[in-house]
């Protein structure tokens, strides 16, 4: 079982269709950085740990190619090993498949979690 770092997009994606809790049920812990969790605008679930990245030159390079968000999630993503990490963005994917990270977005959250028989189908969720 993996632990997911989220970006806000996921976050949000999840919540719109009133999944978040799907990365609870699936994952055995889930982070953003401070940067994600104040982008998100919401209060997160208590499941979801915020946590500080150890290092800001890291992030701050792949600011210079992505937004704060995504250059957060990649950072810290590169603290946590093994970590799995939820993008959406082409762009973000691509600079997290340079530095060899596993991702996935939240189609293939979906497909996972329907898999596994925690959703009965995923066209209610792409319409």
């Amino acid at each position: 079982m993996y632990v997911i770092v989220s970006d806000t997009s996921g976050l949000i994606f999840l919540s719109a269709i009133g999944e978040l809790s799907l990365l609870q049920e699936m994952f055995e812990k889930v982070f953003v950085t401070d940067i994600v969790a104040s982008e998100y605008g919401e209060p997160l679930p208590e499941y979801i740990e915020i946590r500080q990245l150890s290092d800001m030159q890291i992030f701050n390079d792949l600011q210079k190619k992505l937004d704060k968000g995504e250059a957060s999630s990649i950072a810290l993503s590169l603290e946590i090993p093994n970590s799995l990490l939820l993008l959406d963005e082409l762009d973000a994917r691509s600079v997290a498949a340079e530095r060899k990270l596993k991702f996935i977005g939240v189609l293939g959250i979906l497909l996972v979690a329907k898999e596994e028989g925690r959703i009965p189908e995923i066209k209610p969720y792409i319409d």
